[in-house]
């Protein structure tokens, strides 16, 4: 999942009346046998190869070419078509942690933002337009967004803004055509919006560095206006090679594709076991099951393993781009998985009817969702929806106008009262606390909620491959305008 910090919105379904033909599921449902220890045994080893490679499987590293190796020999081993993409990227990376520095003593916490230039400030620190203490809800502060601001900006300060409503890189420009020689951008202040803020400025388009603190740090700045700041970051932008990985089987039409997909790479900063070793983990259990039944279906099933996702969808966003119309037009829907076992979790299902969250996926995802609620009706398990809001692999599927659905067991977003008393866990607390940390290890992960997903994967899954009426629900026709659409900026936030 990719480095943002919004809440997850989530809504309640209790007894939502849909009328079951309406997802297409067969009358009758045949009881799975789900063995949550094959995927088990997957984390264990995402695990290893992280522990043997610098605790991280992060696109460039060789902890993500051993787990790209390591997907290809298990569905080579099961008896599948196996093919790889080659990806070429550029990379915004650090060579050197960011700091900064208060009056040549204290160093305060900080992070980069993607597209910063490198550079080394010292000035003075002068705020512009802050709200402390911030509004009662998010993107209450203006701070930065319009060159008024800016006013009585002296030129060669450093310029300490606040996170809210308009984009980081919009606040850069105007700091920069102010005459600032440098940017730190604090958190705005409302829960969830504390911690050390990274964001991306979209490109090379600023010579002066940026970074970001947290809104505590951001107090304690405003507070000694004028106080002399050194700020440095060292980064590069790097050229990159990855793979998406796809395997399947000469079983079912190969002109109607069921295409289910999850990410494989980790962040740097640790293992990313549950994000998103778990969906990694789902998909390869379910191709090994596939097989080992020799799991006929109407439509073909392909398994797909993205590159470069938590660097801003690269991986999937190249698969669309480079393929062709007639390709894409073969893909009856997009299922994305990707983490499925946070410790402190929800189940999640993508609004794909938009009834709950107003962010509905293109024609056909309703009947993904109501799939999904079947299944766990079915099991007496409630579920909330999520929106289609762009920060997974389903992304570039949607924008061209394919049927998307899957689930989601919460990031960073904070479990409320009324999700404790539906789901269990703590309420007041993140779904996943080691999200994008080192700590999102094997231990992060809750094997009875994986379970629950896992379960729910391989139903709908089957009941998508098995849905001869399941059909696209538009003609199929020329994607260029469509493929135009879509861009994604970065692994982390853009406000």
């Amino acid at each position: 999942m990719i480095w943002t910090i919004l809440a997850c919105k989530s809504i309640e379904i209790t007894e939502v009346e849909k009328n079951p033909a309406d997802s297409g599921a067969p009358e009758e449902q045949v009881e799975e046998t789900v063995n949550i220890e094959d995927a088990m045994g997957h984390l264990d080893a995402f695990q290893q190869i992280a522990d043997d490679n610098s605790s991280n499987r992060a696109v460039g590293t060789p902890g993500s070419d051993e787990s790209m190796g390591y997907v290809q020999g298990i569905l080579t081993e099961s008896g599948y078509t196996v093919w790889t993409q080659d990806v070429s990227l550029e990379y915004y990376r650090e060579n050197s942690e960011p700091y900064f520095i208060l009056d040549g003593q204290e160093e305060y916490d900080a992070a980069g933002f993607y597209y910063s230039p490198s550079g080394e400030v010292t000035a003075e620190i002068q705020s512009v337009d802050l709200q402390i203490p911030p509004g009662n809800q998010p993107n209450s502060s203006t701070s930065g967004c319009d060159m008024s601001d800016f006013a009585d900006f002296v030129p060669g300060r450093i310029a300490l803004i606040q996170r809210g409503t308009c984009q980081f890189v919009e606040k850069a420009q105007n700091a920069e055509a102010a005459g600032a020689a440098g940017v730190i951008i604090f958190n705005e202040g409302q829960n969830g919006r504390r911690d050390v803020i990274s964001g991306t400025l979209e490109g090379n388009s600023l010579s002066i560095p940026v970074l970001g603190t947290s809104y505590g740090w951001g107090v304690e700045l405003s507070e000694n206006e004028g106080a002399v700041i050194t700020m440095s970051i060292d980064a590069e932008i790097a050229e990159l090679m990855t793979k998406n990985v796809f395997a399947e089987r000469d079983v079912g039409s190969a002109d109607n594709i069921v295409l289910i997909g999850g990410h494989l790479d980790s962040v740097y900063a640790g293992p990313g076991i549950n994000d998103n070793g778990s969906g990694s983990a789902a998909l390869l259990a379910m191709a090994q099951k596939f097989a080992a039944e020799d799991y006929q279906s109407a439509n073909r099933v392909r398994f797909a393993f993205w590159g470069a996702e938590e660097i801003g969808l690269v991986g999937s966003s190249y698969y669309v781009q480079n393929a062709s119309d007639s390709e894409l037009n073969k893909i009856l829907a997009n299922l994305n998985f990707d983490m499925l076992a946070s410790p402190n979790y929800v189940r999640f299902i993508y609004d794909g009817d938009g009834s709950d969250t107003f962010e509905s996926g293109p024609a056909g995802s309703a009947e993904i969702e109501a799939l999904f609620e079947d299944y766990f009706r079915s099991k007496d398990l409630k579920f909330s929806a999520t929106s289609f809001d762009g920060r997974s692999d389903y992304g570039p599927f949607i924008a061209v106008g394919i049927p998307a659905g899957g689930l989601f067991s919460g990031a960073e977003g904070i479990k409320d009262n009324n999700e404790q008393l539906i789901f269990g866990g703590e309420d007041g607390v993140e779904y996943d606390r080691c999200y994008h940390l080192a700590c999102d290890d094997r231990s992060n992960i809750n094997e009875q909620g994986f379970e629950e997903m896992y379960g729910a994967i391989i139903s709908v899954t089957k009941s998508m491959a098995e849905n001869e009426d399941f059909r696209r629900r538009r003609a199929l026709k020329d994607l260029s305008v469509e493929k135009k659409k879509f861009t994604y900026w970065g692994d982390i936030l853009q406000r």
